[in-house]
C-alpha cells in the first residue's frame, strides 16, 4: 500500500504533463479547470500548479488568483526538476497550507515545472489499518530518519528522528537486526528502502512478542516428552 501511494501520484503527475502539453498552445481557462478535476479526483493532492520557465506560478488548483503570479525560482524542486526528465521529489517540509507534512512531486515539462503537494497523512492513515495489536509499529523516515508517517502522530509533527535510525540500513542489508531498547529488552528491526524517493519503511518489533508463542510451544513440547517418557519406562516395569 505505501509502495503504491508513492507510485501513484507519479504516474498521475506523469499523465498529466503529457495531456496538458502535447500542443503548443495552452487556454489557462480550460488549464485551471483540467487541474482541479485532477485535483478532487486524487484527494492526496492538496494543490497542484504549473511554474514557467521564470519560476513564477501560471496555473494552480485549487484555483486561487492570488497565488498566480508568485515567484517559486527559489524553491529547491524547481531547479532538480529542470535538470530531470523524471519526476523529482522534494525534501519533506510542513504546508503552510495544510500545517501537515507534505513532499512535491515535480515534473519539468516544455519549459514549464508541473508540481503536486502531496499530503503524507494519507501514508499514516495506511500505517494505523495494519493490525499490530501492539506488538510493533511501522513508521515511514525520509533519508535523514526524520518521521514522515507513523502511528503517534507526536512523532511526524514534532519531526522527531527515529531513535535507532543508525540501524536501519544495517537492518536492510542483513535482512533484520536485533537491538537493545532503553529497558534492555531485544527489539527486532525489519527495513527497506523506497528506492523512488530514498525513504524507509520501518517495521519494530518487541522480539518477547514474536517468540513467546515459539518458546510456550517448545515447552508444551518437553513437557510432553517428560510425560511419554516417564510412562513408557512406568509401563515397561510393570
Amino acid at each position: 500500500n505505501i509502495e503504491n501511494f508513492v507510485e501513484d501520484p507519479i504516474n498521475v503527475i506523469t499523465h498529466v504533463g503529457k495531456f496538458l502539453y502535447k500542443k503548443d498552445t495552452i487556454n489557462d481557462d480550460n488549464t485551471n479547470a483540467y487541474l482541479n478535476t485532477i485535483k478532487n479526483l486524487y484527494s492526496y493532492f492538496d494543490k497542484i500548479q504549473i511554474i514557467d520557465e521564470y519560476g513564477i506560478v501560471s496555473n494552480v488548483a485549487p484555483f486561487n488568483k492570488d497565488y498566480i503570479g508568485t515567484s517559486m525560482i527559489h524553491m529547491d524542486y524547481f531547479e532538480k526538476a529542470k535538470k530531470s526528465d523524471k519526476p523529482v521529489w522534494s525534501r519533506v517540509f510542513i504546508s503552510e497550507q495544510t500545517n501537515k507534512p507534505t513532499v512535491t512531486i515535480s515534473l519539468h515539462i516544455n519549459g514549464n515545472v508541473l508540481i503536486g503537494d502531496l499530503n503524507l497523512s494519507e501514508v499514516t492513515n495506511v500505517i494505523k489499518e495494519v493490525p499490530m495489536k501492539g506488538k510493533g509499529t511501522i513508521s515511514i523516515l525520509d533519508e535523514n530518519g526524520i518521521y514522515i508517517a507513523d502511528e503517534n502522530d507526536e512523532n511526524v509533527n514534532q519531526r522527531r528522528i527515529f531513535d535507532n535510525f543508525s540501524y536501519v540500513k544495517d537492518s536492510i542489508n542483513e535482512e533484520n537486526i536485533v537491538i537493545k531498547d532503553k529497558d534492555n529488552k531485544d527489539l527486532i528491526i525489519y527495513s527497506s528502502e523506497i528506492k523512488s524517493t530514498g525513504w524507509y519503511s520501518v517495521i519494530t518489533v518487541k522480539a518477547n512478542d514474536v517468540f513467546e508463542p515459539v518458546d510456550k510451544l517448545k515447552e508444551m513440547f518437553y513437557v510432553a516428552l517428560m510425560m511419554f517418557s516417564f510412562t513408557s519406562f512406568a509401563t515397561s516395569i510393570m
